[in-house]
């Protein structure tokens, strides 16, 4: 929304959806008693926000409206406010403007700016942030700037301080107002306006892979911050489920995340001559630390012989393109939790499964894969980690059998120092990440299960992945580089996050109308046969749908008769029956679906997650779906190479407008999981 739309937005009553959460105990002796005075209100009556409260009559968000910040935060509407005190402003502005006793009534309008806009978060109809809303990681909805706030906490005398981007520590939380919550805070909330690249070159202990960056040009592969020429487009509007009109999004960002080993690693892993660094921070010893990293990497990365480090196929280049994803992910993001087996809300640091996503890093000529991995044994979030698992009686549980490649760990924070840059985030790890012949031959060689989600950049960096409120958000055609729609498509995502409901990480893809639109599918790890399969869903309102699959977009083969989207999934064309105590009879039920083309859906996610609780039911035999459940439909079998381009085609063949096409996931499995000397797996 734009700054204008946004002020006049506030005149509009909201509603307050009550959701809370946080593993940590904070200190609960400074609470604000609710009196119905607004932001404003409150902070004026304080003389400690005096400063504050000066910037904030100062701000005009746009050209175009005479209201101030403060008179924002008089109306209605759900904010959070990290209030800064005097003495919080008086340091920060006298660091900026490098003096003492700087006086705030002379401060420019681009510092007011800034302090303002990373100082509030708009909710918007979902209810503000209290500090028993705080979890380890970025909050889920950006401040005024679209920068996210990152959570920390650490030990105060008697309980846990909450600590705001390394730096701000909550003196006084959950202060209560009519129109939103106040926490006040010591330090003013800052961000780097660098982008990635420049952020990872400015960290003290992140030198080599900053010069690695500019070496191999990958430094302005990055450099993109948002889509100004989508901006002057007029996108139109879409229609909701229940038949309300949406909006397309006012912006577009491109965003990156790259995962980032220190010097010392590097110089540990590989054994690096010693790195000397000169007063200004810089190496001064380059070319002979760079001589031995190009040996590490030529012997890594022996058929990459080209000698330019700007290409592709030069062993340094792909060593650090395998670490730079094209999407900006936030730490709670990088791998989803929503309604696996084990997992509940009430306490969202409990995982009861392993999950994991796969994401496609960056690069034109070198289709790679990653996975990240996050459970109960896997000691944190880890990229490329290798188990095999003890699934027990007939596949029912799911433990952790033996550790094969333990994984690379993820570090949340790096020290104190900033890690959100303009566009993106950057994570530190604990050794040397490379693609070796196990990631694809080993770690790679399993049931690969995409979230759709996971295969947009654009909803992710954009921030509407895994929005807490269940609404329905419009992308008008060019949105998304990876789907291509044909005129009439009304494509909707729903986040379902919160709440019961049978999708795969709880969101959903509907795209409705007389619908026709092509995906252009991830690579697979390796050449060989694999069945490619997809997530359907069956309800009366979904129509008739044709697949079509192959390399050229334009010549795509049809894959089998038309899906009927209208049958009930127990029909004798599905045949669809609920897991029960006989596992022979479960078995034969699965053998006689994949005859029609049918697979059940998986037993790693669950029903009832919604109420804060762990699923108590697998998908697999869940009678509250069992009507809707999402099946795995074999779309394709055949071999495939990691170097095509496959694309998939969906099109309505029915003349109906209001018929839609529900994507939720996408599976590869190679041969040797669907058709191994052991039948694959129900997980």
């Amino acid at each position: 929304m734009s700054t204008h739309k946004l002020l006049l937005s506030i005149l509009v009553t909201t509603s307050i959806f009550m959701s809370s959460g946080c593993s940590d105990n904070v200190d609960d002796s400074d609470i604000y008693t609710f009196t119905g005075k607004t932001i404003i209100d409150v902070l004026k009556e304080k003389p400690d926000y005096s400063d504050f409260v000066s910037i904030l009559n100062k701000v005009h968000f746009s050209d175009k409206s005479q209201s101030t910040a403060a008179q924002m935060l008089s109306a209605r509407g759900n904010y959070t406010v990290f209030a800064p005190n005097n003495e919080a402003m008086s340091q920060y502005l006298d660091s900026i403007y490098e003096t003492t006793g700087f006086d705030v009534r002379q401060v420019s309008d681009s510092v007011a700016n800034a302090i303002v806009k990373n100082a509030i978060i708009d909710s918007k109809d979902a209810k503000a942030y209290y500090s028993t809303d705080f979890n380890s990681g970025a909050l889920d909805r950006t401040n005024l700037d679209d920068r996210f706030i990152t959570v920390g906490f650490k030990a105060g005398e008697n309980s846990s301080i909450i600590v705001l981007n390394n730096k701000s520590n909550v003196l006084t939380r959950d202060l209560e107002t009519s129109n939103g919550v106040i926490h006040t805070i010591d330090h003013v909330l800052d961000f780097s306006n660098s982008n990635l690249a420049e952020l990872i070159k400015q960290t003290p202990n992140l030198q080599v892979f900053g010069e690695l960056l500019k070496l191999t040009g990958w430094q302005d592969s990055m450099a993109k911050y948002r889509d100004l020429a989508y901006e002057k487009l007029d996108h139109g509007t879409g229609t909701s489920t229940s038949g309300e009109v949406i909006y397309a999004p006012e912006r577009r960002y491109f965003g990156y995340t790259a995962f980032v080993e220190t010097d010392s690693v590097l110089a540990q892993y590989w054994h690096l001559p010693e790195i000397k660094y000169s007063d200004n921070g810089r190496i001064s010893n380059w070319e002979q630390v760079y001589a031995a990293i190009k040996e590490k990497c030529s012997q890594l990365y022996p058929d990459c012989r080209n000698s330019n480090p700007k290409n592709e196929n030069n062993a340094v280049n792909k060593f650090i393109a395998y670490h730079l994803l094209p999407m900006r992910i936030r730490w709670d993001q990088i791998v989803q939790h929503h309604c696996e087996m084990g997992y509940g809300y009430a306490d969202p640091t409990t995982l009861g499964v392993d999950c994991y996503e796969y994401y496609e890093t960056m690069g034109k000529t070198q289709r790679r894969l990653m996975k990240i991995t996050e459970g109960a044994e896997s000691d944190g979030k880890r990229i490329n980690r290798k188990v095999t698992y003890d699934y027990g009686l007939y596949g029912t549980d799911l433990k952790v059998k033996s550790v094969q490649r333990p994984g690379i760990l993820i570090y949340e924070n790096n020290k104190d120092y900033q890690q959100q840059a303009l566009n993106g985030f950057y994570y530190t790890i604990s050794e040397p990440l490379v693609y070796d012949e196990g990631v694809p031959n080993s770690v790679l060689n399993e049931r690969i299960r995409w979230d759709f989600s996971s295969l947009l950049p654009e909803l992710i960096t954009n921030n509407y992945r895994k929005i807490k409120d269940s609404k329905n958000y419009y992308f008008p055609a060019g949105y998304f580089d990876r789907i291509k729609m044909a005129e009439g498509c009304n494509y909707k995502y729903i986040s379902y996050y919160y709440a019961t409901i049978e999708n795969y990480q709880g969101d959903e893809h509907n795209i409705s109308g007389q619908y026709d639109f092509t995906v252009a599918l991830p690579p697979v790890p390796f050449r060989g046969t694999y069945e490619f399969r997809i997530s359907v869903a069956h309800y009366p309102a979904l129509g008739m749908a044709q697949l079509y699959i192959g390399t050229d977009p334009n010549r795509l083969h049809a894959c089998g008769l038309p899906i009927d989207l209208r049958l009930d999934v127990s029909s004798n064309a599905v045949g669809y029956q609920l897991d029960g105590a006989d596992w022979d009879l479960n078995r034969q039920n699965d053998k006689d679906m994949r005859n029609r083309g049918y697979m059940k859906p998986p037993q790693h996610d669950g029903i009832k997650t919604g109420q804060g609780t762990a699923p108590l039911e697998s998908m697999r035999s869940s009678v509250v779906k069992a009507p809707y459940a999402r099946l795995r439909y074999i779309v394709y079998t055949g071999t495939i190479d990691p170097s095509q381009q496959l694309y998939l085609r969906v099109k309505n063949v029915l003349e109906n407008t209001a018929a839609s096409f529900e994507l939720d996931y996408l599976e590869y499995a190679p041969k040797s999981v669907y058709a191994g000397y052991e039948a694959e797996d129900i997980w």
